[in-house]
């Protein structure tokens, strides 16, 4: 169950009893794990960022981050309410194995395209192997 106390500009304490629930107990795993990665993969040190796919009919958006030593985190993101199967990702950055961070699997991309599935407003984050 979500936090649903009243907004207020006072200061309001957070009610930790809320990470008894699995969702929010999850959802704040999910939180730490991804400012761990922000932390620790050194492509998001730089501000080395490339826009390299834009689909405003499928509202998909996909961008690369990386430094000079080799780390490099592509992150696809669908806009929209619409599951796409199979998505083909081109002008992929790098062809090879990506470890995809949020679903903990990886994935091949060949021919300079990646191919995936993108569930409805969904964010995959693909991380150089």
């Amino acid at each position: 169950m979500a936090n649903t106390s009243t907004k207020t500009p006072d200061q309001a304490k957070i009610d930790w009893t809320l990470l008894d629930g699995d969702l929010n107990r999850n959802l704040l795993e999910y939180y730490k794990g991804l400012i761990h990665l922000r932390k620790n993969n050194h492509a998001f040190y730089t501000e080395n960022i490339e826009f390299f796919h834009e689909n405003p009919e499928a509202r998909v958006l996909a961008y690369t981050r990386w430094n000079d030593e080799g780390s490099r985190v592509v992150v696809v993101a669908n806009f929209s309410d619409n599951f796409l199967a199979s998505y083909t990702i081109p002008n992929f950055p790098t062809n090879g194995t990506w470890h995809e961070w949020t679903g903990n699997y990886d994935v091949d991309a060949v021919d300079g395209n990646l191919m995936t599935d993108l569930g409805e407003w969904e964010a995959k984050v693909f991380v150089w192997q």
